[in-house]
């Protein structure tokens, strides 16, 4: 099986301001939507997280920082 890692930010993570938990459904999330295209053989993961960035703490001046977001930090 191949595993693939979906790793993003909101659009990942299936954001939807108008959802009553501000996610798409599950069958609408374009990560799970490659999963099924996919088919068997594949495994493919969700790792989005909202207000995630690709080089840069969040927020990017007030304190306290949150390093997480952070996906310079955080994906090594």
């Amino acid at each position: 099986m191949k595993t693939i890692l979906c790793y993003g930010d909101s659009n990942t993570y299936g954001y939807c301001h108008t959802a009553p938990d501000l996610r798409y459904s599950e069958d609408k999330r374009w990560v799970n939507i490659l999963s099924v295209m996919l088919g068997d053989g594949f495994s493919v993961i969700n790792e989005g997280e909202n207000g995630r960035t690709t080089a840069y703490d969040w927020p990017p001046n007030p304190e306290p920082s949150l390093p997480e977001k952070n996906g310079l930090h955080i994906l090594p």
